[in-house]
């Protein structure tokens, strides 16, 4: 092995999706600020903002990454991209991309589907498309929400034990097509089947059903699968919500969950405010 590819096997990286703005913009600078032998990959979508948002930056250990999550060749593309530049794996995956209809969005079939790629089908999978590279004892975060604690909280009891009792992601999407059809039948047509009727958060609620999967699958190999909640947050997704925090702040609670030990001793956890919170 060469000394400049025995360099790069020995590099620690991280990755965020969504990196491009909001609190995954936040969430890269603050990682790489915090530890400059750290390269943190900045994915984004739009391969021009990405360069963009690195070059705003200016840190010489962010490097943009194009990764459109609802995508699987753009996925498969960043898994080669990365397997190339970086043999020695990820350290840190963050899956941070994600999308907020502020109207509502009872009986559309396109907005709810929208939802459910970005928000659910685009963590999971990029976590699965990335797995082989984690590497042992490395970190997953997925960004949830408050929001899928009110969902949770909506729920029937029947639905809300489908939720829990989902150790699959096969059983998990069974219940989640329960939800499409129901959702898709107009303004009660959720609410009326015992789900809640956000498909916001619902889709964060399925995160969270995700990460215990995930947590579940990692065990071996010392793997750490957390959902970390960064707050209502200021950002270009929250625009006019009056949201309390800041995207500084939001990052700040996403990075804990990232980088902390503390966070390093549970898996399969949701987090907020950087403690484990019941959901």
């Amino acid at each position: 092995m060469s000394a400049a590819l025995a360099s790069s096997s020995a590099r620690r990286v991280a990755l965020v999706t969504g990196g491009g703005r909001g609190i995954g913009f936040e969430l890269v600078r603050q990682l790489a600020t915090a530890d400059p032998q750290l390269t943190v990959l900045l994915a984004a979508r739009d391969p021009v903002r990405g360069r963009e948002s690195a070059q705003k930056l200016g840190l010489p250990n962010v490097t943009p990454l194009e990764l459109d999550v609802t995508s699987p060749a753009s996925v498969q593309a960043a898994v080669a991209t990365v397997a190339k530049d970086f043999p020695g794996g990820l350290d840190l995956l963050v899956n941070n991309a994600g999308i907020f209809h502020k109207e509502d969005t009872s009986g559309k079939p396109e907005a709810v589907d929208e939802t459910f790629d970005v928000n659910y089908k685009g963590p999971r999978d990029t976590a699965l498309a990335f797995w082989p590279q984690l590497k042992k004892n490395a970190r997953v975060v997925n960004v949830s929400s408050q929001l899928s604690k009110s969902a949770r909280n909506e729920l029937s009891a029947e639905r809300r034990q489908q939720f829990d009792d989902a150790d699959s992601i096969e059983k998990l999407e069974s219940v989640l097509a329960q939800y499409r059809a129901a959702y898709v039948t107009g303004p009660s047509g959720a609410k009326s089947q015992g789900f809640a009727n956000s498909a916001y958060g619902v889709s964060k609620l399925a995160i969270n059903v995700l990460t215990r999967v995930l947590a579940k699958k990692g065990e071996k190999d010392g793997i750490v699968v957390n959902a970390a909640c960064p707050g209502w947050c200021q950002t270009d997704m929250t625009a006019g919500s009056g949201a309390p925090l800041t995207s500084t702040e939001g990052g700040s609670r996403i990075a804990f969950v990232a980088t902390d030990p503390a966070a390093q001793k549970v898996s399969g956890a949701f987090w907020e405010n950087r403690a484990v919170s019941a959901n």
